[in-house]
């Protein structure tokens, strides 16, 4: 681990390995004369890390299947005044809605004037069962997600990935060291204490 003070006192020491949660920069600073006084601990603490990232996809699957039934309703909107036109017809079965907004700009500056579109699009859900390399493709898709939003703050150094399949789905495990930036500030909470009389 590198530790770069900027203002307070270091709690360990270069190289030192830590667990999360153990104090790197201490407020508490003592004196020449050993007194001690209070800082806000600043600093930079770099270490490298390990993580496991793990992601399960299963054969089983729910597609949706469009009916083609759809309705579509307007709304014109004139600063504040909504004018509603169209039809709004529920398709039957499941729908899912969409909201389109069009706002009118004159000079590249918005008006507020703008129309509206609500879609509504009836589906229906079908239970699939994928192959293998389906499951895989699919479980690869998703696990890259998974481990860009979980070391989004990290910087990769080494990385081993491994595929297993279950009797249910594709699994993808990765494991994965990293130096990533551990500090975390938290706020020194200092009790007051009145003199007994």
């Amino acid at each position: 681990m590198s530790l770069e003070v900027y203002e307070g006192e270091a709690a360990v020491k270069k190289g030192q390995a830590v667990l999360k949660g153990d104090l790197l920069i201490s407020s508490v600073v003592t004196n020449k004369d050993l007194s001690v006084s209070f800082k806000h601990a600043r600093g930079v603490a770099v270490a490298q890390t390990h993580h496991t990232v793990s992601h399960t996809f299963s054969y089983r699957q729910k597609v949706r299947r469009y009916t083609g039934e759809q309705s579509e309703r307007y709304r014109l909107s004139f600063f504040g005044l909504q004018i509603p036109f169209g039809f709004d017809k529920q398709p039957q079965g499941e729908v899912e809605s969409f909201l389109f907004r069009n706002t009118l700009h004159m000079n590249h500056v918005p008006l507020p004037i703008y129309t509206e579109t609500y879609l509504k699009r009836g589906y229906t859900e079908q239970e699939v069962t994928l192959t293998k390399e389906q499951a895989l493709q699919a479980a690869a898709a998703e696990f890259e997600q998974k481990v860009g939003q979980e070391l989004k703050d990290a910087k990769i150094l080494e990385q081993k990935v491994e595929v297993r399949f279950t009797q249910e789905g594709c699994v993808v495990t990765g494991q994965y060291t990293c130096e990533e930036e551990i500090g975390i500030p938290e706020v020194l909470q200092v009790e007051d204490h009145m003199p007994l009389e």
